[in-house]
């Protein structure tokens, strides 16, 4: 995207209206998930400063009492949205609009790992989800290294059940994005 950008072969608002001519009479959510990687994988300033203006231009302000036909969702880490406040126009439209969301709870945790697999109906190897809760922990970052985890072990099911076998295989919770990359590495 960031290509295109340099290159003013993409506009957001020309998407976003081709979505919205698609989709009449219907509200339309767009969701950038991971938004500090803005920061992370963009080091030009005014490449970075462009790709915002171009995607808080196709979010106008509606009308008083309308409620806008297209929303935006950031999802940002936390240790950055000093960064995005530096951004003046970045800060200005965050302005009376952020909300805040702590560590999950291990109650929250346990129904974010057992619903999705319940859901699909697999299930888990008597007293597996406990060793995940007790290896993330509250500790800070641990919920990608879960979320890859569970991702790697969901391949290995065994007759529709998560195994103690396929968490020692991944490494667990906090080896098994390090085994990944030996893996890709050899």
């Amino acid at each position: 995207l960031a290509a295109r950008l340099r290159a003013d072969e993409l506009t957001l608002l020309d998407v976003f209206e081709d979505c919205r001519s698609r989709n009449k009479g219907t509200r339309i959510l767009l969701i950038a998930d991971q938004f500090e990687e803005l920061f992370t994988q963009i080091g030009d300033e005014a490449l970075r400063h462009r790709f915002i203006d171009v995607l808080l231009g196709g979010f106008p302000d509606p009308a008083p009492g309308d409620a806008p036909a297209i929303s935006l969702i950031l999802t940002m880490r936390a240790d950055f949205y000093g960064r995005a406040l530096l951004y003046r126009p970045l800060s200005d439209k965050l302005q009376n609009h952020v909300e805040n969301l702590g560590p999950m709870s291990r109650d929250e945790l346990q129904a974010a790992i057992e619903q999705p697999a319940a859901n699909a109906e697999v299930s888990f190897a008597p007293g597996l989800v406990e060793t995940l809760l007790d290896d993330v922990g509250q500790k800070p970052g641990s919920l990608p290294l879960l979320q890859f985890a569970l991702a790697e072990m969901w391949g290995r099911q065994q007759k529709r059940t998560i195994t103690r076998k396929s968490y020692d295989a991944v490494g667990g919770v906090q080896g098994a994005l390090a085994g990944r990359a030996e893996t890709i590495f050899a």
